[in-house]
């Protein structure tokens, strides 16, 4: 069941995106967007996608929850009194109502209908904070910071991947990034405040690298690693884009924002993941009960002792390995600056997370 949720969480995180990312360019003027061409097929799949998909973390309570009283009878205990079964339910009514409005959308190409859908998505982003693990900590604090890092990520995200894998050639390109830089750049800065805000709620920033110790927080670690090929990507299809376009008439940018969009993927796989992992509230009895992560062990063969503290110090092996880390980032930039496959470019992307990750590992006294 472990694994369906991550699966089903990040396919969930994929479907918010590719349909607020749909929408948004529709609203916009066609002269100032590529032509996208979104199978209408896909966009129903997508809404129908968000409250079966979002009702796995739901049964996961269920089944733990069952032995006590019955599965139908917990199961109707978690709907109606648990925040993620309530949750669920205003998700499943607000996807109803945004199928409807879709269909009507696409098959009458009214498109003003989709600031509709906009508004329904807006309320179906709430139900995610509501029920996220930072609000159960701290309601306001935790709902507010999780409801717009996830509105950020998905606006991002989603914008990239339909222009990315559905727009038929890359038409009105400099009237695109007009608007859609400086959205990005929004975009970033919102996850960067409110992904500090989550962060501190679960996990103090005094213990951010004690908790590398633990499955949970190497995820968190490799998920903020990946940001650095991300913005690398920004920079390339934001800004060096632009210049390249206008020298080169058959220069095509889509598969720069396919490869940008993979990287965001990873990222949705990544949280899909943390939000399946227990945060350490108290690190050393998370180090008793669940122990160290393999992962961290396999890298630093020391003894994992419950009251250690990670501290990081450089060493020929770090400084070695976060040299390759620069030198692949600069590969990145001159893959694009020379019209490399923006695939070779994806897979260098790779290597600088790894690089930095061994680097940081191997720094770990």
């Amino acid at each position: 069941m472990f694994y369906v949720t991550v699966v089903s969480e990040t396919l969930l995180y994929f479907f918010f995106s590719m349909l607020i990312g749909y929408f948004i360019l529709e609203t916009r003027p066609a002269t100032r967007r590529p032509i996208v061409s979104v199978p209408p097929g896909l966009l129903y799949l997508a809404v129908i996608a968000l409250p079966v998909l979002s009702f796995f973390p739901v049964l996961r309570i269920v089944l733990f929850l069952k032995e006590q009283i019955g599965f139908w009878k917990t199961m109707d205990s978690v709907l109606w009194t648990f925040e993620a079964g309530q949750a669920w339910l205003v998700t499943a009514v607000l996807s109803l109502v945004l199928l409807m409005f879709t269909f009507i959308a696409v098959t009458q190409k009214r498109n003003e209908l989709f600031y509709i859908a906009l508004i329904c998505m807006w309320f179906l982003v709430l139900t995610v904070g509501w029920s996220s693990h930072a609000s159960s900590l701290s309601f306001w604090k935790g709902f507010i910071a999780h409801t717009f890092h996830f509105l950020a990520v998905i606006v991002w995200t989603g914008i990239l991947l339909n222009v990315g894998f559905f727009a038929k050639k890359p038409a009105n390109w400099s009237a695109f990034l007009k608007w859609f830089t400086p959205l990005a750049v929004g975009c970033l800065i919102v996850l960067s405040i409110s992904g500090f805000i989550i962060m501190d709620t679960i996990v103090p920033y005094e213990q951010y690298a004690n908790i590398w110790l633990i499955s949970y927080g190497q995820t968190l670690l490799f998920k903020h690693l990946f940001l650095l090929p991300i913005l690398l990507f920004a920079v390339i299809n934001g800004l060096l884009m632009k210049k390249t376009m206008k020298e080169s008439d058959i220069f095509s940018p889509l598969p720069w924002l396919k490869a940008e969009g993979a990287l965001l993927f990873i990222v949705f796989a990544l949280t899909g993941l943390l939000g399946q992992q227990s945060p350490p509230h108290e690190l050393e009895t998370a180090l008793k009960t669940e122990g160290a992560s393999p992962l961290f062990e396999e890298i630093y063969r020391g003894t994992v002792l419950p009251t250690m503290t990670v501290n990081l110090d450089v060493n020929m092996w770090s400084l070695s390995f976060g040299a390759a880390a620069v030198v692949f980032a600069f590969v990145i930039i001159t893959a694009f600056l020379r019209k490399a496959p923006a695939a070779a470019a994806f897979i260098f992307s790779l290597l600088l997370v790894v690089a930095c990750y061994v680097s940081l590992m191997y720094g770990v006294q």
